[in-house]
């Protein structure tokens, strides 16, 4: 509620940027965010940051309504995805790869103390992937979703809705997680449905914000990332 109070209001400009880009950071939120732009709601100077706010949500469909909003915007083609053979070819940087990390993965993983806990750990990735490996979890990720990581979509008695991970549970109540680390408790007797998700809560387009450079790199720094 606060989030959209200050989208109308008379807040400083970066106080109303960075509701924007919060508004879409849940499933409800998403509807939001998409009701938002339908219906000309929010000022124009906000409009990026509002179709910032989705840039996670694992439903193409949302990403794709929400950027066709941005101005001058123009469908582009989507780029296929690399194969292990063409990024053999590209000397890869291990120390870039961080980099590559912190930008691109660090919102939903941790290795060691750095990133945020919400997807599985990658501390010691490189021992149970090779590169092959690690590239097909990034461009395939509904293909092997870790067991306790499920995405599950959360129906209120209030009617409104979120998506997130399940990470403890009582009789009473359910934590739930979203991208980024944060945690949210829920009753139980406010719920109206929960349904497991059949797709990761990873984007199956993550691998389009990365060059074929970016790729070859982080898997260069991962593969690396093995037990001592």
């Amino acid at each position: 509620m606060v989030q959209m109070l200050a989208l109308a209001s008379n807040y400083p400009m970066n106080i109303r940027k960075y509701a924007a880009g919060r508004v879409g950071r849940s499933w409800s939120g998403e509807e939001r965010v998409l009701e938002l732009l339908r219906n000309k709601k929010v000022p124009r100077e906000l409009i990026p940051d509002l179709v910032s706010s989705v840039s996670w949500a694992w439903r193409s469909s949302v990403k794709n309504e929400a950027a066709s909003y941005l101005p001058n915007h123009a469908i582009g083609t989507t780029r296929a995805a690399p194969t292990m053979s063409e990024l053999n070819l590209i000397k890869p940087d291990a120390a870039q790869g961080k980099l590559v990390f912190i930008k691109s993965c660090a919102l939903c993983h941790m290795v060691g103390t750095e990133g945020k806990d919400f997807g599985p750990k990658l501390t010691e990735i490189g021992s149970k992937y090779a590169k092959d490996g690690l590239l097909n979890a990034i461009i395939h990720p509904s293909d092997g979703i870790s067991f306790g990581f499920e995405g599950w979509e959360i129906r209120m008695k209030d009617g409104t809705a979120t998506s997130g991970i399940i990470s403890s549970k009582t009789e009473s109540s359910l934590d739930i997680k979203y991208p980024g680390g944060i945690s949210q408790q829920v009753k139980v007797s406010d719920i109206s449905s929960r349904k497991q998700m059949k797709q990761s809560m990873m984007p199956e387009t993550l691998y389009q914000t990365m060059t074929n450079e970016d790729l070859a790199n982080l898997l260069e720094w991962l593969q690396n990332l093995k037990k001592k």
